[in-house]
């Protein structure tokens, strides 16, 4: 009996210990928490600079960099990260976004869609998770990559339950010296310009991308009205399955509500096109030859200008890429007047 109570005695001390997270035999909870970080720091996908940023519209948004870590300099994509915020006394705030302002876990994972970063490079985030307008009191962020894909293989940190155990399970505040590891977000965002002003530098960033609409128009066929562009690869690998994003006005510079020839509804502002076009390297694809036409059938008679870009193709090799700039573009010229500064950008 003594034996038996000897050995639940033992079994109890090493479940205790265990329960206890990260704490080692010998080790105060700081010294553990400082073992953690250096092997969080070690993992093939990593998280950096967590923060709330202000975002060009007024809007904040919760975002990370990610580092690719692994040593063998495969590709990391399909990213999810998992963020965990505190306030200015370090207690939890739970975060809410847009999409979902009814949150009630501490934890939130948002999936980065077509982001691809290479062995070696850091991503430095331009997106993120919009956060609701009362999510205001967010003065601490912390993030951790808990799945990913590298090299085409499914990932999932290692680190990310002790991750869990040390922001969540070791109750709701940070502790003290924990602060200075979950650095503060920006206190000093720049200004916020209006769409005009910040035309320049978004058109810069629109006509770098790698795949170009030209001659953005509409085109009568015997039936209908299409939406047209041609295409052009700048970059340096063969793309197919191209995702187009079109916006119209009037002649009188007014918004119109895009409508298919198989829609029901009263049309959308910004419609979305899939090619199933394969372009190489330098190749310009033409939309219509004036007989066969590629577009998208509409209803719209009053259409007298048109803007499109690439919001996201497929390369040869399977690998999805998006353009960072697209919701910025949607922001732009979905819905809005048209401006004699918008003028349509021709190659």
């Amino acid at each position: 009996m003594r034996k038996l109570f000897a050995a639940l005695m033992i079994f109890c001390m090493i479940f205790a210990l265990v329960g206890c997270g990260l704490k080692e035999v010998g080790m105060s909870e700081e010294e553990s928490y400082r073992a953690f970080r250096a092997d969080l720091e070690k993992t093939s996908a990593l998280a950096l600079n967590a923060r709330v940023e202000k975002m060009f519209d007024g809007s904040r948004m919760l975002m990370a960099d990610v580092k690719n870590n692994t040593s063998t300099n495969e590709d990391i994509t399909d990213i999810v990260i998992s963020f965990a915020t505190w306030n200015t006394n370090g207690k939890f705030v739970i975060i809410k976004s847009n999409e979902l302002p009814d949150n009630k876990y501490e934890l939130f994972e948002v999936t980065m869609d077509g982001i691809v970063v290479k062995g070696g490079e850091t991503w430095s985030a331009t997106l993120g998770l919009p956060l609701d307008e009362k999510c205001d009191d967010i003065k601490y962020v912390e993030a951790i990559v808990c799945t990913c894909k590298i090299g085409g293989k499914e990932y999932k940190n290692p680190m990310y339950d002790a991750w869990q155990e040390t922001y969540i399970g070791r109750g709701t505040s940070l502790k003290s010296w924990m602060m200075d590891d979950v650095k503060p977000p920006e206190t000093d965002p720049e200004p916020i310009l209006t769409r005009e002003e910040r035309f320049p530098e978004f058109k810069a960033n629109i006509d770098a991308q790698p795949l170009q609409t030209m001659n953005k128009r509409v085109e009568k066929s015997e039936t209908l009205p299409y939406l047209l562009t041609d295409l052009k690869n700048n970059g340096d690998k063969i793309v197919k399955k191209i995702s187009v994003a079109f916006v119209a006005w009037d002649a009188e510079g007014n918004p119109i509500l895009l409508k298919g020839e198989n829609d029901t509804g009263n049309g959308i502002y910004v419609r979305v096109v899939n090619y199933s076009e394969v372009l190489e390297p330098g190749q310009t694809w033409l939309a219509s030859n004036g007989i066969d036409i590629t577009g998208f059938a509409i209803t719209n008679e009053n259409i007298h200008t048109v803007e499109a870009v690439v919001a996201a193709y497929e390369t040869a090799d399977g690998q999805t890429m998006s353009n960072q700039f697209y919701s910025e573009w949607v922001e732009m010229y979905g819905g809005n007047k048209y401006e004699t500064w918008m003028a349509p950008s021709e190659s």
